[in-house]
């Protein structure tokens, strides 16, 4: 029987950039407000009721906005590396066998299913570089299937079924 690869971690590559991405927008955007505040600083000043608010709000807006996307990258970067470094170095374990005890969670359309005594859990709302793409939008893996997994800590790193 022949095995149709659905997910490898390596192809993939990052993917968790939607993630950061509105990060850098309101960094942009409070970047581009605290510019032209200062420099129509005169003419702003003299219009509204209370100039110092509105340059702490810009600045507490752009160090927010920098320390959420510096957190949020740190944190899916890492992750990324580390998956990566398991596929690299062989740390991984590979499993294969009929998908059981599926469920399917429609509240937050997560699923999860046994392979050969492991339980596997994801759900696509979950920001991760694993696989985590549930059949509600998309996703292979239902009952029955035969498939083959590589996986490290339940995070399924390779991902393939059987035709």
């Amino acid at each position: 029987m022949q095995y149709v690869e659905y997910f490898d971690l390596l192809k993939s590559g990052y993917k968790s950039f939607s993630f950061v991405l509105p990060g850098i927008w309101f960094l942009l955007g409070g970047i581009a407000a605290l510019v032209l505040l200062l420099k129509f600083k005169k003419q702003v000043y003299n219009k509204i009721s209370y100039p110092k608010f509105l340059f702490v709000f810009i600045c507490f807006w752009v160090g927010f906005s920098l320390l959420w996307t510096s957190l949020s990258f740190y944190s899916t970067y890492t992750e990324y590396l580390s998956l990566r470094d398991a596929l690299l170095n062989n740390e991984t374990q590979i499993i294969e066998g009929l998908v059981t005890d599926y469920a399917n969670y429609p509240n937050d359309d997560s699923e999860g299913f046994t392979v050969n005594g492991i339980y596997f859990w994801y759900s696509p709302y979950l920001e991760t570089n694993a696989f985590n793409k549930s059949k509600l939008v998309g996703g292979p893996i239902d009952e029955g299937k035969y498939i083959r997994i590589e996986h490290i800590n339940g995070k399924i790193l390779r991902l393939w079924i059987r035709q």
